[in-house]
């Protein structure tokens, strides 16, 4: 419906949304000197991310070596920044401000990586109208926060520690079937927003 292509898909044609990708984003990954074969992220605002979720990030990295991590959004990227040059990842890593594409730039990403305490709002949904998966972690006593989410996300995605959300990510990079799988259900998933009769 029309709520749901300009809400969640964002108003760009596949072709408009490929050709901003292959000048703004995928310029960027060929400069890298790492090589990668998956896009992991996430984007919002930089106050979102703290040094928890970095580190689980950090875990992925060293454990599949032909991951990226991508992330963009407004605010002060200082945190990130240092966080992976001191762990010798700034390869492997790109840190980017606000966008005028986040509907585009978010098709560029095979998982987007939530962050915690505070979940993503709409940057969530859109990515799951495009059939992205999105791994969230429910986190302890700030669980709180994320309850009124919890419709909004695929149940099999959403994890209680660290460990579990290391593995949903990367089952969903190894398992092909299992892939396709939730791209189809966080499609369905997105829908809701945008149903109003369901509503």
């Amino acid at each position: 419906n029309w709520l749901e292509s300009r809400f969640l898909e964002g108003p760009n044609t596949k072709e408009d949304a490929q050709s901003i990708l292959d000048t703004v984003f995928y310029s960027k990954v060929r400069q890298l000197e790492f090589q990668a074969k998956y896009i992991i992220g996430c984007y919002g605002r930089f106050e979102k991310i703290n040094e928890e979720y970095l580190s689980v990030i950090k875990a992925i990295l060293c454990n599949r070596d032909d991951v990226i991590f991508f992330v963009f959004g407004p605010g002060d990227r200082s945190l990130t920044t240092h966080y992976f040059a001191k762990n010798g990842l700034q390869d492997r890593v790109i840190i980017s401000g606000a966008s005028d594409y986040p509907h585009i730039l978010g098709r560029g990403l095979d998982v987007f990586c939530e962050q915690w305490p505070f979940w993503s709002g709409q940057s969530s949904l859109e990515v799951m109208a495009k059939g992205i998966p999105v791994v969230s972690y429910i986190c302890g006593d700030l669980s709180l926060w994320s309850e009124p989410y919890l419709s909004l996300r695929d149940s099999e995605l959403v994890t209680t520690s660290h460990q579990e959300y290391i593995d949903t990510v990367i089952r969903l990079l190894e398992d092909k079937e299992y892939y396709r799988n939730k791209q189809n259900s966080v499609k369905e998933v997105s829908k809701k927003v945008t149903n109003l009769d369901e509503r």
